[in-house]
């Protein structure tokens, strides 16, 4: 409790400070009460006595108002008075002016700007229509278009179409529609639809539709779509759709879709297809990623699956953490394939059927094999894992009509047969230059030999051929040393014969 003011100035008067009993320290001196202390102790309490007695009546109803100011919670907003009628010019001159401090209006016409509190019909303004609380109807505008709460109904303007709260019904703007929470209905705009919350309804735009939470249903925009959380249904733009969630839905996009959380259904786009993980199918010209997930991935140029994908990537070039499915293209790399890999390049740690030209495993079997049979000897690499492997070599045939040469490709299977025996399966393919470059021919190969390894990496192999040999220029008579079959049509020879192969290899 603070001390009045005339208890101050008592005090005050009856002391003086002076010296205290420590060097340097100080305390207060009563001094005696005289006839001219006591009158002017008098004089000072008679005048501060009314401020006093007003300030000690007045404090608990400044309490009891700092209280009820403090009190949380709104009041309550009036009830809107029932005016079926407004006209106006601007809100200060109208009918509903008159009507204050809330007018409730079944039809309102405005020159300008018109304004009711509520509405429950119709309201036309040549400038601006404009609701403070709900507006239930229909909101006809060259400008704006606005309702501070809930709209439910119709709103039509050339420029800006606006809700505070949800959106029950139609917008169509020349530029803006926005919800401030849910739109349901349709949303039509030439530049931009929005919805503060969810979108559930059909958002068509020239520039971009945009829900800052799920959007469900369809949105569909010359430029981008775009939400904050979930989508599900159809997005369809231009330039870019984009989900902040999850996307069940189909995305189409000239350019890019993009899902922050997981895409189930489909994405098609003419660049690339972005999702944190992947349960659909991927579909474009450019680039497919996925964090992780299951589905197809199919691209004219890049698949890309950070995590593991258990599907299909086909592009020219495949990437992958752990495939479990298969990687088709020109090019396909993986950390572990539980699948094939086929392709002109396979690149993995592991792989558990790669089939291409060069399929380098680092975890596989690499070796150098020299191979000869009735009229070609060949030197190549061959690459793979146990089970599975490819070749590529240089064949040639010195002695043979032409000296024929060239570049070999093949792949096939090893069969363990016993601790050091297995049965290799293969198929070859040989492109033969004769006479330097001059003329050219096919030589097909398909081979069954016993390998049986002498150490840990050498190697021998032996078993029987089957030959085709296609070629318009030469018939590749001297290649056979035993009985072969000669077909013709036209220019181009077609000769089969068999034959043997041996070879040795040296493993590194």
């Amino acid at each position: 409790m603070q001390p009045s003011s005339c208890t101050l100035a008592a005090l005050s008067a009856v002391t003086r400070p002076g010296p205290g009993r420590y060097k340097g320290s100080a305390t207060a001196r009563t001094l005696p009460l005289t006839r001219s202390r006591l009158a002017q102790l008098a004089l000072i309490c008679l005048i501060a006595l009314p401020g006093e007695l007003a300030a000690q009546t007045g404090k608990p109803a400044v309490r009891a108002s700092a209280r009820k100011q403090a009190q949380p919670g709104k009041t309550p907003p009036p009830r809107c008075v029932m005016a079926p009628i407004d006209l106006a010019v601007t809100p200060r001159i109208s009918l509903n002016a008159s009507r204050r401090p809330c007018a409730r209006n079944i039809f309102a016409f405005a020159l300008g700007w018109g304004r009711a509190g509520e509405l429950r019909g119709l309201q036309i303004g040549l400038g601006a229509s404009a609701v403070d609380r709900s507006a239930i109807g229909a909101q006809l505008a060259i400008g704006v278009n606005a309702s501070g709460e809930y709209s439910g109904g119709l709103q039509v303007a050339g420029l800006v179409n606006a809700a505070g709260e949800d959106l029950v019904g139609i917008q169509i703007a020349g530029l803006v529609n926005a919800a401030g929470h849910d739109a349901t209905g349709l949303q039509l705009a030439g530049l931009v639809n929005a919805a503060g919350r969810d979108s559930r309804a059909a958002q068509i735009a020239l520039l971009g539709n945009a829900a800052g939470g799920s959007a469900a249903v369809l949105q569909l925009a010359g430029l981008f779509n775009a939400a904050g959380e979930d989508v599900a249904g159809i997005q369809v733009a231009g330039l870019v759709n984009a989900a902040g969630g999850d996307a069940h839905a189909l995305q189409i996009a000239a350019l890019v879709n993009a899902v922050g959380g997981q895409a189930t259904a489909v994405q098609v786009a003419g660049l690339s297809n972005v999702a944190a993980s992947l349960r659909g199918a991927q579909l474009t010209g450019g680039m497919n990623a996925a964090g992780r997930g299951a589905g197809l991935q199919l691209a004219l140029g890049y698949n890309r699956a950070y995590s593991e994908l258990a599907g299909i990537q086909i592009a020219a070039v495949n990437i992958g953490g752990v495939v479990s499915g298969a990687q088709v293209g020109v090019v396909n790399i993986a950390r572990r394939v539980r699948g094939m890999q086929i392709g002109l390049v396979n690149v993995a740690d592991h792989a558990d059927a790669p089939i291409g030209a060069v399929s380098w495993m680092r975890q596989g079997e690499r070796a150098v094999e020299i191979w000869a049979g009735e009229a070609l000897a060949a030197a190549g690499v061959r690459l793979g894992t146990r089970r599975v492997y490819s070749l590529v070599g240089l064949s040639s045939g010195p002695l043979a009509d032409g000296a024929p040469w060239g570049p070999v490709v093949g792949a096939g299977v090893k069969i363990r047969l016993a601790a050091r025996t297995g049965l290799l399966l293969d198929a070859l393919a040989h492109t033969l230059l004769f006479d330097g470059i001059g003329d050219v021919g096919l030589l097909g190969q398909a081979r069954a030999r016993v390998a049986y390894d002498l150490t840990e990496r050498l190697a021998l192999a032996l078993g029987a051929t089957w030959n085709a040999f296609v070629s318009s220029d030469v018939d590749g008579e001297d290649l056979p040393l035993g009985p072969d079959t000669l077909d013709r049509s036209g220019d181009t020879a077609v000769r089969q014969w068999p034959g043997l192969s041996a070879a040795v290899s040296v493993g590194w």
